[in-house]
């Protein structure tokens, strides 16, 4: 474990591509401050005293917004939170301790339903680290349990979510793929087109010979009266050919397959 990680307070050059990533998907520095783990002042802090950090923020959404696909999905889900949620958000990552409290006291007598938004949202900021939105928010997984269990409302959220994940792949992917990035290409075509043969299913085509191998059941190591057994089971069900082998006693003479 890196030490930005044991303490996400504590600079290390890797907070540069860390930060480049979240600026990917955060639509603000609160939100990005939020995905890195530390304070909004502590990343103006670093913004100001680390140039390449602030210029990889900048970089990223630049990115953005060159592509048109700037946010996509964290934008989608926020716009789907009520006003008074969003209000919420904000507050809950805000800086003043003693409004957080509140926060969290309010959050304690909302229903499931607005938790589950939250957390929705909160997924979508932080690269869906689940166990840190669940920290953030005071979920037990009990709870996450429970509402994966039987809450038919968490399932469409967690399937809106789903399909604004595939919808910002596929539209990076395409970007890729526009850029002229070769494996981008190859890789699209074969799953996109795998229809019109760009797939690397092999496909065989023409008549196919089968081998048929025989049984030799006398070179089986099997007693006398086991051998007669299976020998007699195989004439009387008229069977001289089991899915291409055709067994004989080494005594009979060999039957000839038939239509061979």
């Amino acid at each position: 474990m890196t030490e930005s990680e044991t303490n996400p307070n504590v600079w290390t050059p890797d907070r540069i591509w860390q930060a480049y990533q979240a600026a990917l998907t955060c639509t603000s520095d609160k939100e990005i401050a939020v995905a890195l783990g530390i304070s909004e002042n502590k990343l103006k802090e670093w913004k100001a005293e680390y140039p390449p950090f602030y210029r990889a923020i900048i970089s990223a959404r630049a990115n953005n917004a060159n592509s048109g696909n700037a946010n996509l999905m964290a934008q989608h889900i926020s716009n789907s939170l009520p006003p008074e949620l969003k209000k919420l958000w904000d507050e809950l990552n805000g800086e003043d301790i003693t409004a957080k409290e509140a926060v969290m006291f309010n959050m304690a007598t909302r229903g499931d339903y607005d938790k589950q938004r939250l957390l929705v949202h909160a997924l979508s900021v932080t690269r869906f680290d689940l166990n840190k939105c669940c920290q953030m928010l005071d979920i037990p997984k009990a709870k996450l349990d429970a509402w994966v269990r039987s809450d038919p409302r968490f399932s469409e959220l967690w399937a809106e979510v789903h399909f604004a994940k595939q919808n910002f792949l596929e539209s990076a992917l395409m970007n890729k793929v526009a850029s002229g990035d070769t494996k981008s290409i190859i890789f699209a075509n074969q799953t996109l087109n795998r229809d019109r043969g760009y797939g690397q299913t092999v496909r065989v085509e023409g008549t196919v010979n089968h081998v048929h191998a025989v049984i030799d059941v006398a070179k089986l190591d099997l007693d006398t009266d086991t051998r007669a057994k299976i020998l007699l089971a195989v004439k009387q069900a008229g069977m001289t050919d089991l899915d291409g082998l055709l067994i004989e006693d080494g005594v009979t003479p060999r039957l000839e397959h038939l239509g061979g």
